[in-house]
């Protein structure tokens, strides 16, 4: 296949499918430390550019008002920690009743998701290339996915480099506010892992206030 008109919705063994373009890549695996970061920061400046005013799945269809993202939010974490990995919130759980108490509500949201890693993409000349996986994905706060993006980026010059790339395409949110709620829901859905919930919140913010 090389036309674009060859890919998209078909069926397959009498079934819905998907058929996509085969992307190539580099054959051995990278990490984002390994990256261009100031490009990789500008270009989720540009997945965050696409605005939405509500949360919910990246098709539009089910919306919900932004101002209820994290009451939403809590009700994940109190259903889903407990069910996976309560001794991590174990005696923690009045310091996430007020970390939810005190975040204020966003005020967008924009396509991101919840799994970021590097084998999540196709590297191509060092750089990350194409994303290829994107089940995980949600319109969700840009505040979110830059917390999640905190917790993947090594401290130091690779976390400037990203926040400047960005800044470069839109201003940089302040993530004081969000921070502790967002990583307590990263937390929840083991976005990164597992960890005590007080060590997960007391690990260093790499990237600055806007």
């Amino acid at each position: 296949m090389d036309r674009a008109a060859d890919y998209g919705l078909t069926e397959f063994r009498d079934a819905p499918a998907l058929r996509v373009e085969y992307v190539s890549g580099d054959p051995n695996g990278r990490t984002f430390a390994e990256a261009d970061t100031r490009l990789l920061g500008r270009q989720i400046a540009q997945v965050h550019q696409q605005a939405a005013s509500f949360f919910g799945d990246v098709s539009g269809q089910r919306r919900q008002p932004l101002e209820q993202f994290y009451v939403r939010a809590l009700e994940t974490v109190r259903a889903t920690a407990p069910r996976y990995a309560p001794q991590n919130w174990a005696g923690h759980w009045d310091t996430v009743e007020r970390v939810f108490a005190a975040v204020p509500p966003p005020r967008q949201a924009a396509p991101m998701l919840l799994d970021w890693n590097e084998s999540q993409f196709v590297w191509r000349g060092g750089q990350p290339y194409a994303l290829v996986d994107v089940e995980a994905s949600a319109t969700a706060p840009p505040e979110l996915d830059l917390t999640f993006w905190e917790l993947l980026l090594p401290a130091g010059a690779p976390a400037q480099a990203f926040q400047a790339g960005y800044r470069e395409v839109r201003p940089w949110p302040d993530l004081n506010p969000h921070r502790a709620a967002c990583r307590l829901i990263l937390l929840a859905l083991e976005s990164e892992g597992t960890r005590d919930a007080a060590q997960w919140l007391a690990q260093p913010a790499v990237l600055e206030t806007a």
